[in-house]
């Protein structure tokens, strides 16, 4: 057996977080490290706070036009959601400093250098997200779908070896239980996150339709990509997580569990049946679930506030509004002498051919 090389579980990710003031090093022990790391948090959060205090006072005061307000409002809602992710992450640092270290024990941590090999693979793709705190969360997502890989690895290697099964049987139960504590302190986070993006996105697509110029239309565009792929991100892991699990029974099918002894069978069988019926689910304040579909419903939840934001027009905008209305219920029409050009004209050329060649009667 190879021995594994020692590796950190979310080092890139925990380094920029610590730079944001969120995530004090594990290794500052001393109660000097923790009031100074405390103080600087508290001194990054309070700068942030003023700053969105001050754009909503703009906004609330100064703001003369549509662009300056949508401008000040997007400012103000991104600042309020990456100040609550931060203050979420240092009230709670004791319990994701556990989940963490959860990571890095047995039965989570790799044996063998192929698991090593998975593991590295993960961080690698977890390091290729959005940085600090979206990173951090999804990178929780992601450990466990890598968890569940090395799982599916020990499984396909315990031949007859009832011993190493029942460690498998075990490493299943801690992922079931490590995805449950990690849903239960991200539920809020993922909430806030979800009605915050929408927000953003209505403002940013209120401001694209007022942009006066390209650089604006171009800088609002790359900010609706950036509030989507936040929500992006929380789904697409949390649908690949269900997946894995879920997955994970096929998985065993396909291994030679035929030649197994009955023991080996009836606990191949006690992994099966929790991953098909109580597949890992990672919900938005315990309603939304975290998958595909919940990033499309998103999208139209925006587009149906965005469709109701032109009540608030003024009556000149409104005009301009409903002379495009008017005029695209008039469709483009093409037309071939005085035919028009569309499918129903095909076929009425088609049937009078036919006609008149005697084919149809």
């Amino acid at each position: 057996m190879d021995k594994p090389s020692e590796m950190h579980v979310l080092e890139f990710t925990l380094s920029v977080l610590t730079v944001a003031g969120g995530w004090r090093p594990q290794s500052w022990t001393s109660l000097i490290k923790h009031i100074m790391y405390n103080a600087y948090t508290i001194l990054l959060n309070v700068a942030v706070f003023i700053f969105t205090t001050t754009q909503f006072m703009h906004l609330i005061f100064n703001a003369a036009n549509a662009d300056e307000i949508t401008e000040s409002m997007y400012v103000v809602l991104v600042g309020m959601i990456g100040n609550f992710k931060i203050i979420t992450i240092s009230i709670n640092y004791k319990n994701f400093a556990i989940i963490l270290g959860n990571l890095s024990e047995k039965p989570f941590k790799p044996m063998e250098q192929i698991e090593t090999m998975i593991q590295i693979k993960f961080e690698k793709m977890i390091n290729f997200l959005n940085i600090a705190c979206d990173c951090f969360f999804s990178g929780l997502l992601l450990n466990i779908s890598c968890q569940i890989e090395i799982l599916e690895y020990r499984l396909s290697k315990i031949a007859n070896d009832h011993a190493k099964l029942r460690e498998c049987v075990f490493h299943h139960y801690r992922i079931f239980e490590f995805a449950e504590m990690l849903n239960d302190k991200l539920v809020i986070v993922i909430g806030s996150q979800f009605i915050g993006s929408c927000l953003v996105v209505c403002c940013l697509l209120f401001r694209l339709t007022v942009a006066t110029s390209n650089f604006t239309y171009i800088e609002t565009i790359m900010c609706i990509v950036c509030a989507l792929m936040a929500i992006f991100f929380y789904c697409w892991f949390g649908n690949e997580v269900r997946l894995r699990s879920m997955e994970l029974s096929e998985n065993i099918y396909k291994m030679e569990w035929p030649h197994y002894n009955n023991n080996v069978k009836k606990c191949l069988l006690i992994i099966m049946n929790r991953a098909t019926s109580l597949p890992i689910k990672f919900t938005s304040a315990r309603i939304i679930p975290l998958n595909l579909d919940s990033f499309l419903m998103s999208l139209q939840l925006s587009d149906n506030i965005y469709n109701m934001e032109w009540t608030m027009l003024n009556d000149s905008v409104k005009k301009g509004l409903l002379l495009i209305m008017n005029r695209s219920t008039i469709p483009i029409e093409f037309t071939g002498t005085h035919m028009p050009m569309n499918l129903e004209s095909f076929v009425a050329v088609r049937t009078t051919i036919l006609l008149s060649s005697g084919v149809i009667n």
